[in-house]
């Protein structure tokens, strides 16, 4: 009569467990059905159109040749070399910026504290944006300069509307995507509206010197698929 009972109280926790279980999965399948909405709908309003996926790729296999051309086209930009704007050089003299350029606008001039500031030098350094025809660019002093215009620069960013500006290898804005990728290989980044390019990379110089290499480029494609706008941006520079 024990046992009887017992093994019916067995039955009855399995039959409880089985409905647990049961209950769980439904609420799991319901969630992920949710986020599954909830991204589509993110992707539509992001972006402003329908039925576009976003191709995503951390790791991009490109040729020798595509990665060199990518490299000088993230530091170097313009077909027509600008001294110091090159990997590993980072100082352009803003003398040599403003002959090719013109006098820009300042747009905005603000200062940050320096992470590492050298013995007896100014804790602070100052970004100023400056405005050109069809090019906004992001320079930055150290030390500050009191008239905003500095012996020497570095670039943190860099963006380019204009199609007169002849940038490496001959691309210019206006033209279609499918040439920058032909030239560039394949960016990280891809859909209907724009294409990212992200490069990370470290070299080892000494066992214990590492030089590190950073920058994005951020193309903005147009509804003819032709490049509308391009953002560089570097890292780790100051």
């Amino acid at each position: 009569m024990i046992n009887i009972k017992f093994k019916n109280i067995r039955i009855f926790c399995c039959i409880l467990l089985f409905g647990y279980l049961l209950f769980v999965e439904n609420i799991a399948n319901t969630a992920s059905s949710i986020s599954n909405k909830d991204d589509g709908a993110l992707l539509e309003t992001g972006h402003g159109i329908e039925n576009t996926e976003t191709v995503t790729t951390p790791k991009v296999s490109r040729t020798k040749e595509e990665t060199e051309r990518l490299e000088t086209f993230g530091h170097e930009l313009f077909d027509k070399k600008l001294q110091g704007l090159e990997k590993g050089g980072f100082r352009i003299k803003t003398a040599d910026v403003f002959d090719r350029f013109g006098k820009p606008e300042i747009k905005s001039v603000e200062s940050f504290r320096h992470r590492d500031p050298p013995p007896g030098k100014p804790g602070m350094y100052e970004i100023i944006t400056w405005q050109f025809p069809g090019m906004l660019i992001e320079a930055g002093s150290y030390p500050p300069s009191e008239t905003h215009e500095p012996e020497q620069v570095w670039f943190k960013r860099v963006d380019i509307t204009n199609p007169d500006y002849t940038l490496k290898h001959k691309l210019k804005i206006g033209q279609p995507i499918s040439e920058f990728i032909s030239v560039l290989g394949q960016p990280n980044v891809r859909d209907k509206n724009e294409i990212v390019y992200n490069v990370t990379k470290e070299t080892k110089i000494k066992p214990s010197v590492i030089e590190f290499d950073s920058f994005r480029i951020h193309m903005a494609v147009g509804p003819d698929q032709a490049v509308e706008k391009i953002e560089w941006t570097w890292e780790g520079v100051e």
